[in-house]
């Protein structure tokens, strides 16, 4: 993990707005991808899909990629946005998850097969695309395969968790 004074200046101003988190120090390793990284990250969180069912989905990625870093961040959102103790442990522990309702149950099955199919059954695309409008669909695709993608990137990083968590109580990784 890069010390402040290994960053060029622009980079350490950006990090000194985000929350002390070691995925943001590990990404500033590269001043090229980082400030964009944000960007696209920022744009994710405020986009348009529901802020509840994109977290129990990206949830369900974390949990399949397996990502303990990535896990352990998403439950602290999803506990922000109201996502209780029960409905995580089925977005663990089933192997397919049917205790939520109906659309949560369905984005975890979609989680599941862009994580371990890296792709969508038939099927499950043209159902998604039936709920979902297509810039709204688009984009939870985008942020999940983002997120399978920074999950197997904190894994290979082997980036540790927090000894305290800057997220608790939060619903997003950007402040408000």
């Amino acid at each position: 993990m890069p010390k402040d004074g290994q960053l060029p200046e622009p980079i350490r101003e950006l990090l000194a707005e985000l929350p002390p988190l070691h995925i943001f120090r590990m990404l500033a390793n590269m001043p090229d991808v980082f400030p964009a990284y944000v960007g696209f990250a920022k744009a994710m969180y405020n986009g348009k899909f529901d802020r509840k069912l994109r977290q129990i989905a990206l949830l369900r990625v974390a949990m399949k990629v397996p990502c303990k870093y990535l896990i352990a961040q998403y439950i602290l959102v999803c506990k922000g946005l109201g996502v209780t103790d029960s409905e995580m442990k089925a977005i663990e522990s089933e192997n397919l998850v049917v205790s939520l309702d109906k659309e949560a149950n369905f984005l975890c099955k979609v989680a599941d097969e862009l994580t371990l199919k890296s792709n969508l059954l038939e099927a499950t695309f043209h159902e998604f695309y039936k709920r979902y409008p297509i810039e709204a669909g688009s984009e939870l695709l985008l942020f999940l395969s983002a997120a399978n993608m920074i999950g197997r990137f904190m894994n290979a990083t082997r980036i540790q968790l927090e000894k305290t968590n800057p997220l608790e109580g939060h619903s997003s990784f950007f402040p408000d």
